[in-house]
């Protein structure tokens, strides 16, 4: 009978006289968990003997050993395991040298293929690249892999040929592009996951997404990615260009002290995920990173049970690559009872056995498991045996784990498993009846739609709905409570809650006695924003009243639930930094929620913690920087549970006792009442309660918020700006005055069109050969700017593609192409920014910088704040750049010509849309720059979409042209044509006859249109004239025969 062991190296075999040291604790059961899927092993480049060689250690956590070769005067980087885990790939780096540094230099960095199983090292080609850090090579399969060669250009080579293809006919300059095994996409170490078109060589280029380390599934599915520093982990559908998350930063799976992720590799079935951690560490070349490998499922890669650490030493371990031996007969995996059946479709006759007892004889295998439990399935013919997994879940009913009210109408249910895409039974008592059954997150979510709105409490009645077992599971009749949505949605013992847009808070007084209201006091630069969320960065909010009800409720009940919405502006923050706190000084309280860099805390004052309620000081959970957080800390009897987002992230009993000696303290959001525990972000809601909260409240109360939040941002007025203080230019939409304050005076500046420049059915400037000028602002600009040494430039802009360089002018304040006080352009796919300063030079351009990227076709909202010795870039909100590589005042600055989309002189011409543009003479933060993102995102988002027709046509007939001289003072004019549609391309499915509004003098020139003969065939693109109010005060030219059966179009592109 044959047997099986852990999948091992021949290779290179190092003796450590210290191995014990080594090997600090690490659960046999977490390596045996991963080492279940099948033998294997993980690799991963490691700098532990003083020079970076390949290491490896088996799934099983045995033999720990260097891999590579010791090589005088070299490195190796970027580990590569085949799909039958015999070779594996690397690139030897001259010392000094590694795959971060540009491949542009005289070294080279020969590909070597390792035999694993003889430790023969072969160098396959002389010279290779990695592609911007250590990945290099992609395999295809256990003969063929794809890999950069020193020229910049992509190769796939065949080991059993030794041909080499050429996949591109460009080189890159200074790396390199990877293709997925499939050969469907590509991208270099900025991952763009591109369109790959192998019998055209090209690459299709897409945005790049924000982060680094991409890489791909082979099966070609999915791609991924860092999408942050120390996370999280991204995923993206290669097709629909759908992203999610695989692991989060500080991602509750790791230990608190290796929870900042980066060097993310998916086995080649997408069975194993193996990534490296640090202590919150992140220089990729000393950081102490030590490797994890974690289960998932290869249809989603969903982290399945814990990741287990594989290495422990001090040194830096990175960039791995994972192999697991595929089981011959795969996995298979199902409820109870679960039948399957194996066919190797050999025609051999092979000795089965089941897993669960059960032999038989035969050339195929089918067998029903009745009991829960992972099964190993062996076939055996002699000497040989195949193998195969079948994992059974226990047979269970679907039941549903929250319901809550969407929008006006849709009731949406969550069962803990997908369900069947059939129509169970609903009714809700009130008589309201479901008129449509939806199914969503792969049917692990029904929506019920109503026939109208749900106005009151209700309760639905639901069955008949089943599983997607091979013998499905029927629910059990289940009623389900139904509210509109509210919060807090159930107020007992809600001491006090506030959320934005309330004057005060509120909560039961002293006692439970009525409904108590109370004051909200801002202390020091706190405030709120346009939409009434508090900004608590450099000051506080206090509780006026609260005190005396908190204290004695939560003291007589021994419990407590905070609840919070909150954003916390950077991950840098510690003392904790206090955001609700009930307490007198930084050492004394009865209770702090707050943030220790990149975790939200708790201290919490029983008789066991004492004055200041550590120790412990309890981890709740992780904090994403820059997004809003849905949290829930709830404690009673020695159990404390938080709710991040409406889920379950963290348990402990590490807190022992009841609240029996809590003191007088003030409740204060934001800050220490004495001060010095300042916290930077922003507050949306807040509720503390003298009770526990479970699962179920914490989920309804997420969604609840979510929805009222929503409904209050599309009430509320649009404030774009959020604050005009200090600024000199603002040019918004067509709702928007556009005026500032000029001396005392309130004055709008206008902006006038020239060349081709228009504008469009927004009132955005399109500028497409043309420009836009605000000749009247020059002076202000100047004099304003000047004094102030502080400058901060916004726009909301969409480029008609990316091919525009120079950089091509967007924003600029110049008179050429050699001179200029500021210049926000575009070059290729990303926005750069030119300022002129003592250090810079007249042309602003050493350096310029680099700001963010831009997609073509779409809105970014970028904002660029300049104080000398520091400029920063948001983008959509968020920030892209912090940097000090500009210096100097604004001293020098000379007058100059505010423009948009070209150059005043020297042709700069940029092809897109401007809008919401604003210029201020002093520095925005983060939260402004975020409000006044989301100010103008509810803008784009108000708009109606408008049908746009790309059709060809004959014309048929035209109205007569005019000349300059016959529309002064005006100096444009539109001109109607009439045409017969012969084809239409995309759009409207239109035929017959249309009318098009043709621009025919733009700034003076009468344009090619006006020499356009009858029963020319032309290609148009058209959008309905009735969607362009911008056109209504041109002049325009219809000298055709009234017809008002035939729709008239604008033509977008003169």
């Amino acid at each position: 009978m044959p047997t099986h062991r852990r999948y091992g190296f021949a290779v290179v075999v190092v003796v450590l006289s210290c191995m014990a040291t080594l090997l600090p604790a690490q659960s046999d059961d977490a390596w045996d968990d991963v080492a279940r899927v099948g033998d294997g092993a993980v690799v991963w480049e490691s700098n532990r003997t003083g020079r970076w060689r390949i290491w490896g250690r088996d799934l099983d956590g045995s033999d720990l050993r260097q891999i590579t070769p010791d090589e005088p005067g070299r490195d190796h980087y970027c580990p590569h395991i085949s799909p039958d885990g015999a070779r594996l790939l690397y690139l030897s780096y001259p010392r000094n040298r590694n795959g971060y540094q540009d491949h542009r230099g005289s070294h080279k960095a020969p590909l070597h293929l390792l035999d694993l199983r003889t430790g023969a090292d072969t160098v396959l080609a002389q010279d290779a690249r990695a592609y911007f850090e250590d990945r290099a090579a992609v395999w295809v399969d256990a003969g063929r892999f794809i890999f950069i060669g020193g020229d910049g250009k992509t190769y796939e080579h065949d080991l059993a040929t030794g041909a080499r293809t050429p996949l591109t006919d460009a080189r890159h300059d200074e790396y390199g592009w990877l293709m997925n095994a499939t050969k469907t996409h590509a991208t270099a170490g900025w991952p763009e996951f591109s369109p790959f078109d192998a019998s055209s060589k090209t690459i299709a280029h897409r945005q790049r997404q924000g982060g680094c380390q991409p890489y791909f599934t082979h099966d070609g599915v999915w791609g991924y990615w860092m999408g942050g520093g120390g996370g999280p982990v991204q995923r993206i559908n290669l097709e629909t260009r759908e992203t999610s998350t695989i692991l989060r930063k500080n991602d509750q799976s790791l230990p608190n002290d290796r929870s900042y992720i980066y060097f993310p590799m998916s086995s080649y079935g997408g069975e194993l995920f193996a990534f490296g951690a640090s202590p919150n560490q992140h220089d990729h070349h000393t950081a102490d990173y030590d490797i994890f490998v974690a289960r998932t499922d290869p249809r989603t890669l969903e982290i399945i049970g814990k990741p287990a650490r594989y290495s422990f030493d001090g040194g830096t371990d990175r960039f791995p690559d994972v192999f697991v031996r595929q089981l011959e007969l795969g996995r298979s995996e199902g409820e109870a009872p679960y039948t399957v059946r194996f066919d190797p479709g050999d025609d051999e006759r092979r000795e089965w056995t089941s897993g669960d007892g059960r032999t038989r004889d035969g050339e195929t295998f089918e067998h029903t498991y009745d009991d829960a439990g992972v099964y190993r399935v062996e076939a055996r013919n002699g000497d040989q045996s195949l193998r195969g997994e079948v994992a059974v879940t226990p047979r269970r009913r679907p039941t549903p784990t929250s319901v809550y009210v969407r929008g006006d109408n849709e009731i949406v249910v969550t069962f803990d498993e997908p369900v069947q895409e059939r129509e169970g039974k609903a009714r809700l008592d009130s008589g309201l009846k479901i008129r449509q059954w939806r199914w969503e997150e792969d049917g692990r979510r029904v929506v019920l739609a109503a026939e109208r709105a749900i106005e009151g409490e209700d309760r639905l009645k639901l069955e008949d709905v089943r599983d997607r077992a091979q013998k499905p599971n029927k629910m059990e009749k289940t009623y389900l409570r139904i509210h509109p949505p509210t919060w807090p949605s159930d107020r007992t013992s809600l001491v006090v809650g506030w959320r934005a847009g309330e004057a005060s808070a509120a909560g039961a007084g002293a006692g439970g006695d009525g409904w108590q209201s109370y004051g909200m006091d801002a202390r020091g630069a706190a405030r709120k924003n346009w939409e009434g969320v508090l900004r608590l960065a450099g000051g506080s909010y206090a509780i006026d009243g609260a005190d005396d009800a908190l204290l004695a409720a939560c003291r007589d009940s021994g419990a407590l639930t905070v609840e919070a919405v909150l954003r916390a502006d950077t991950l840098t923050q510690g003392g904790p930094a206090r955001i609700v706190s009930f307490s007198s000084s930084a050492y004394s309280r009865n209770f702090t929620l707050g943030q220790e860099r990149n975790a939200l805390v708790l201290r919490l004052r029983t008789p066991n913690t004492g004055e200041n309620g550590t120790p412990p000081e309890t981890r709740l959970c992780g904090v994403d920087g820059g997004s809003t957080m849905h949290v829930v800390a709830s404690y009673a009897a020695g159990r404390l549970v938080c709710y991040l987002n409406g889920e379950k992230v963290s348990e402990t009993d590490a807190v022992r006792g009841d609240l029996s000696n809590w003191a007088p303290h003030r409740l204060v959001l934001g800050d220490e009442w004495d001060g010095g525990r300042d916290w930077a972000g922003e507050l949306e809601g807040v509720a503390i309660y003298s009770r526990a909260m479970d699962a179920t409240e914490a989920m309804r109360n997420y969604h609840d918020f979510r929805q009222l939040r929503d409904k209050r941002r599309a009430e509320l007025p649009v404030v774009w700006p959020s604050d005009r203080s200090g600024a000199v230019f603002v040019r918004g939409t067509s709702r928007s005055d556009n005026l500032v304050s000029a001396g005392g005076v309130e004055r709008a500046y206008d902006a006038h069109p020239r060349g081709m420049a228009r504008l469009d059915r927004n009132f955005a400037m399109s500028v497409a050969s043309g420009a836009f000028v605000a000749p009247d602002v020059d002076d202000a600009l100047l004099r304003d700017l000047r004094a102030a040494n502080r400058l901060t430039v916004e726009a909301v802009v969409r480029p008609d593609s990316l091919d525009q360089t120079g950089p091509a002018r967007i924003v600029s304040f110049s008179t050429d192409s050699g001179s200029r006080n500021f210049t926000l352009g575009q070059d290729g796919d990303t926005l750069v920014f030119r300022l002129r300063t003592p250090a810079t030079g007249a042309n602003g351009a050493n350096p310029e910088t680099a700001l963010c990227k831009i997609a073509a076709g779409r809105y970014t909202h970028v904002v660029v704040t300049y104080s000398p010795g520091r400029l920063v870039c948001y983008r959509d909100g968020v920030k892209a750049l912090d940097t000090d590589r500009i210096k100097g005042d604004l001293a020098n600055w000379e007058r100059h010509h505010l423009i948009f989309g070209d150059e005043w002189r020297d042709s700069r011409d940029w092809r897109g849309a401007i809008e919401g543009v604003a210029i201020y003479r002093r520095v925005l933060d983060a939260a402004e720059a975020r409000a006044n993102y989301e100010a103008y995102r509810r803008v784009l988002e108000s708009r109606d979409a408008v049908p746009e027709l790309d059709a060809r046509a004959k014309l048929l007939t035209r109205s007569d042209v005019p000349s300059l001289s016959e529309i002064q003072p005006y100096r444009e004019a539109l001109v109607v044509y009439e045409y017969d549609v012969e084809n239409v391309m995309s759009g409207q499915d239109v035929a017959g006859r249309i009318r098009v509004a043709h621009w025919a003098i733009l700034d003076g020139e009468t344009l090619a249109v006006a020499r356009w003969d009858e029963g020319q065939s032309l290609r148009l693109h058209l959008e309905p004239f009735a969607n362009n109010p911008q056109l209504e005060t041109f002049y325009m030219s219809d000298t055709l025969e009234p017809d008002f059966d035939v729709p008239l179009y604008y033509a977008v592109t003169p």
